[in-house]
């Protein structure tokens, strides 16, 4: 069986708001946004936080963006209280204060909105305020996925997967994977293909996990990628291809993924899949060694 790469606690939201500004006749700009949040509009306010943070219609400024999402956030804006934790946790436009930041996601959570719930739930599981708690975790990846909140689901099948605040059941990670899966989460379908790689949960089904990964391969999904590859490389679920394997471990390897940069060394060095090339294997493999792939790094060994 290949090495199969999966996905943890990651992700911290920020909620981008399509925004009704009922005060403007037309298509609101950046002067109509402005001139309303200027006017103590709380809508407003959280738009043009938004707006500084993506900094496509003005230079991106995180401080600005703290700024606004506080003036709006003051003002009970959910979305605004979601994205001013989140500028907190990340350290983003102000001294970085999960103290802080978890008091504006739960603001923002007992409001009910989503992604301050999901972000409730990660900040728990990473143990963000110095002490993790799956078992909170857990009670607001519910609240988000009870919301149909896909990156919600696929955390909740994490926890069950790990056993992480709950028993572990890999059936119950499937069905919470399958659900997220169903809604195009790449995440959720690359852990679903892992379940069936390893007949874990559901019955072990190579032509399943083959589709999962493909699915979750094609969005980018560099872990996806990397066993996309493997499957093609071993000839599980489908035809052997090393041409098509290498393809998609060198996909995985151009994001940084480090098995995948040593795969890719070892395929140039062996010419499988692709022409032997000693100075391009060796370039991918210190590329691996630098992101501190253990296989890579004993070569390079004195």
């Amino acid at each position: 069986m290949p090495l199969i790469l999966k996905n943890k606690f990651l992700k911290i939201g920020i909620v981008f708001l399509a925004i009704n500004l009922l005060a403007c006749s037309h298509q609101p700009n950046f002067k109509d946004i402005s001139g309303l949040a200027e006017k103590g509009d709380a809508g407003a306010q959280a738009k043009l936080g938004e707006l500084y943070v993506e900094g496509k219609v003005v230079p991106q400024d995180y401080k600005k963006a703290f700024e606004w999402y506080s003036k709006a956030a003051n003002q009970g804006n959910a979305e605004a209280q979601n994205n001013l934790g989140a500028l907190y946790a990340l350290g983003q436009g102000v001294e970085q204060n999960y103290k802080k930041a978890f008091e504006w996601y739960n603001k923002a959570a007992e409001q009910g909105e989503v992604k301050a719930q999901n972000n409730l739930g990660t900040y728990y599981a990473n143990g963000d305020g110095g002490v993790k708690n799956y078992r909170k975790a857990f009670e607001w990846y519910n609240k988000a996925a009870a919301q149909d909140n896909a990156e919600a689901k696929y955390y909740l099948g994490i926890l069950y997967e790990e056993g992480y605040g709950v028993a572990q059941d890999y059936k119950k990670a499937s069905e919470w994977y399958s659900q997220a899966a169903a809604q195009n989460y790449a995440d959720a379908q690359n852990n679903l293909a892992a379940l069936y790689a390893q007949g874990k949960g559901v019955e072990l089904n190579n032509k399943k996990a083959f589709d999962l990964y493909s699915k979750a391969a094609e969005q980018g999904n560099e872990k996806a990628q990397y066993n996309l590859g493997a499957y093609y490389a071993l000839g599980q679920g489908v035809h052997q291809d090393y041409k098509k394997a290498f393809e998609w471990y060198s996909k995985a390897a151009h994001q940084e993924n480090d098995q995948a940069q040593f795969t890719v060394g070892m395929m140039y060095f062996k010419g499988e899949g692709v022409q032997q090339n000693n100075e391009l294997a060796e370039k991918w493999l210190r590329k691996a060694a630098e992101n501190g792939n253990k296989d890579a790094l004993s070569l390079f060994e004195e």
